[in-house]
């Protein structure tokens, strides 16, 4: 995948679902995340020889790129995971789980990403469990290495636009410590990690 694409796609995702949960102020699920990630893929691939499937392989999202025979060159498999109900908490085993069921699958043509959507206030509950992997997220690490007991999955990571740093900067806006801290908590983050061969 492009790294421009890859940028857009997590930036696109970022501003999308940040607007429906602070400006519309309207609750997300992960079907809405689903319906943004089409809808930019099939609008940036549109008159081209590239066709974007839904639900192909048990994988969230398939890229397909076709030569100019017309024929199958290669697919971009994505896979989502999302943390964004209240009552949820980051789950490392979750997002190995999805992360090796695409390593299992990896051929040599293709490209294969996963995409972690989570709220901000997941990533502050550090556990013993999930503290290298929280500490990357909201780190500047641009490789992470899932390891379980017979495998390691290397991945590179692409973050989205973080806009925590509001919450220093309160005051030049006049909103109020409580607005801001909400905001803060509920703020969407966007991270995508590439699969590495």
């Amino acid at each position: 995948m492009d790294k421009n694409l890859e940028r857009d796609l997590v930036n696109y995702l970022f501003f999308e679902l940040n607007k429906q949960v602070f400006i519309i102020d309207d609750e997300i699920f992960e079907y809405d995340v689903q319906y943004y990630i089409h809808t930019f893929l099939k609008f940036r691939f549109k008159n081209t020889n590239t066709k974007v499937k839904r639900e192909k392989h048990k994988t969230d999202h398939i890229i397909e790129c076709y030569d100019e025979n017309k024929q199958l060159d290669n697919e971009i498999q994505i896979e989502l995971k999302t943390f964004i109900k209240s009552q949820e908490s980051l789950s490392r085993l979750k997002i190995y789980n999805d992360i090796n069921k695409l390593h299992k699958t990896m051929s040599s043509n293709n490209e294969y990403y996963f995409l972690l959507v989570v709220k901000e206030k997941h990533l502050t509950k550090i556990s013993d469990k999930n503290k290298d992997l929280i500490e990357c997220l909201n780190g500047n690490q641009k490789k992470f290495t899932f390891i379980t007991s017979n495998k390691k999955i290397k991945t590179r990571i692409i973050r989205s636009f973080n806009t925590s740093y509001l919450v220093k900067e309160k005051t030049a806006n006049n909103y109020s410590d409580s607005y801001i801290n909400k905001y803060h908590r509920n703020q969407i983050r966007v991270f995508m990690f590439q699969i590495l061969k």
